[in-house]
């Protein structure tokens, strides 16, 4: 964002039944800036999510789809100082 860059970014996660994203997570629609798509998937990949149950109500693997916007703040004084 200090770059200028703004965006929404598409990812799909599949997480695990221990509720920790797998590797096979990926960018599923850019925001048209490298840099962006990989912040955003690396953070999502750290987070922890509450797992899918099954019937049984065991914890088990699910695909989680998410969306995260990147915006410009609307004043210099939101910025970071130097």
């Amino acid at each position: 964002q200090i770059a200028g860059e703004a965006g929404v970014v598409e990812l799909a996660l599949l997480i695990e039944s221990d509720g920790q994203a797998q590797t096979t997570c990926r960018v599923i629609k850019s925001s048209g800036h490298a840099e962006l798509d990989t912040a955003a998937l690396q953070s999502a990949m750290n987070w922890h999510y509450v797992p899918a149950h099954n019937a049984e109500g065991d914890p088990t693997w699910g695909w989680v789809y998410l969306k995260i916007n990147y915006h410009l703040p609307t004043s210099k004084a939101a910025l970071p100082a130097h």
